[in-house]
């Protein structure tokens, strides 16, 4: 076999076996991840309630402005 090629896939496939074990090593810790999970919830949740806001006082605004244009 052409070692042209051998080479780039016997260092692919060590890099993607090591890479495989460094994220179960580094990703073992479940507790930080759920505590993350609640932060971006809760800010997720802020978002969509701010942004409902913004389009009610949207709509409050373009309704005053079609009242005073049509009047």
């Amino acid at each position: 076999m052409n070692w042209n090629i051998l080479i780039p896939l016997l260092v692919g496939l060590i890099s993607a076996i090591l890479g495989y074990l460094i994220g179960k090593i580094s990703g073992s810790s479940g507790g930080s991840r759920n505590g993350n999970v609640d932060v971006y919830k809760s800010r997720i949740s802020k978002l969509e309630t701010d942004l409902a806001d913004c389009r009610s006082n949207k709509a409050s605004v373009v309704g005053d402005g079609k009242e005073k244009s049509s009047g």
